[in-house]
């Protein structure tokens, strides 16, 4: 009888195992599929059907520094996207700082700078 209940147990921890790494890789597949289509928003990257269809030569053709497309891609999602917000923000005060709100300009002028001038993207 107890030796039933530590097989159970065993096979309960194995099906949450393996339930955690399904889990784990559905949402790396869903970061990897949202930050490819922000990314070839921006003309940075290939899709994710792209990259799943077509083999490393297919995209090293069409794509040039496709790992440089998705750094920027990623600063862009992790840097520009609260840089807007907080500039928004603070243009939107009753009296805004202007010297916060040239600092924060200016970063999101550099980083836009970057992506336009970056040879990544679409070949």
């Amino acid at each position: 009888m107890a030796g039933d209940l530590d097989r159970h147990s065993d096979s309960y921890g194995c099906l949450a195992l393996f339930a955690g790494v399904l889990v784990l890789g559905l949402v790396i597949l869903a970061v990897v599929w949202f930050v490819s289509t922000v990314g070839h928003v921006l003309e940075l990257t290939p899709t994710y059907p792209e990259i799943d269809k077509h083999g490393h030569a297919w995209i090293d053709a069409r794509y040039e520094n496709v790992t440089w497309g998705y750094v920027l891609t990623v600063l862009t999602l992790l840097g520009g996207v609260p840089l807007s917000i907080a500039l928004t923000a603070e243009l939107g005060r009753p009296r805004p700082r202007a010297r916060r709100a040239v600092v924060l300009a200016t970063a999101l002028v550099v980083l836009v700078a970057a992506i336009a001038l970056a040879p990544v993207g679409a070949r």
